[in-house]
């Protein structure tokens, strides 16, 4: 739940609002996802993007819908790879059904490569 869920029949404003409101909790909101109503994601949205496009702009319209994911089956070094490989601040990670369940971010993915040379280097 780090993340700022938004959905495609938000306008820009809505957005806005909303990243306002929300934000303060989460650990990251340059980037948000949009998911339907079931939590599946259905594309993304950076705020850049949002600040740069009418109030009235449809999210559904202005987002990305080719999403690279993560997915819970995943082995963490995998994930991490692929965060540093696409030079994002994070990645989303759906389950099974393609439901959103959380982000990893790039921090995240550093201390797992960090951990993973450790390991490498003391065997």
């Amino acid at each position: 739940t780090e993340y700022v869920d938004l959905r495609e029949e938000m306008t820009v404003g809505q957005a806005m609002a909303h990243i306002k409101k929300t934000g303060i909790h989460k650990e990251t909101i340059y980037t948000c996802y949009v998911t339907n109503h079931d939590r599946k994601l259905e594309g993304l949205v950076t705020v850049r993007e949002l600040l740069l496009s009418p109030k009235t702009a449809i999210i559904g319209e202005i987002m990305q819908t080719h999403v690279i994911a993560a997915s819970t089956l995943d082995d963490k070094e995998k994930v991490a790879n692929q965060l540093q490989k696409y030079d994002f601040l994070a990645l989303p990670v759906v389950d099974q059904e393609y439901r959103l369940v959380g982000i990893v971010t790039f921090d995240d993915a550093m201390d797992v490569l960090q951990e993973e040379n450790t390991e490498d280097n003391n065997e």
